[in-house]
């Protein structure tokens, strides 16, 4: 049986330009990290209309966060440790993340090429204890 996690770069980026659906794309990246390295944002069309996705509200503090896909009707767990011990609220495509506890680190986060933004630190008197800002 062949090792899938060993297949050619090059293989991989036109098997990626050629998924059009966002949730497979996320699937795609997700095999391993061979193909998550093929799986970014340049070798995706983002002027493909698309279904939006909903990031569900974690059960556990870990490294996955579960998103909705409208598409398909179910639920899939990805790979997301920068948003672990943060609270997420999303805007266009991207992740507004803000540590919950403790300094009020805050950064924009793409959840599937994972690029951060740092910004601005929110005042621990502004946040207290609330999850929605």
């Amino acid at each position: 049986m062949a090792n899938w996690s060993q297949l050619p770069y090059e293989l991989l980026v036109t098997i990626a330009k050629r998924v059009f659906v966002m949730e497979d794309f996320i699937v795609f990246g997700a095999v391993c990290k061979s193909w998550r390295s093929a799986a970014i944002k340049e070798n995706f069309d983002v002027s493909m209309p698309q279904v939006p996705l909903l990031m569900l509200t974690p059960d556990k503090d870990d490294d996955y966060r579960e998103f909705y896909f409208l598409y398909r009707k179910k639920t899939s767990r990805v790979f997301l440790p920068e948003a672990r011990g943060r609270v997420c609220f999303s805007s266009q495509g991207w992740l507004c993340t803000v540590k919950h506890k403790g300094t009020g680190e805050m950064s924009l986060l793409h959840p599937f090429s994972r690029a951060q933004i740092q910004l601005p630190h929110i005042p621990a008197s502004i946040i207290g204890d609330r999850t929605c800002l």
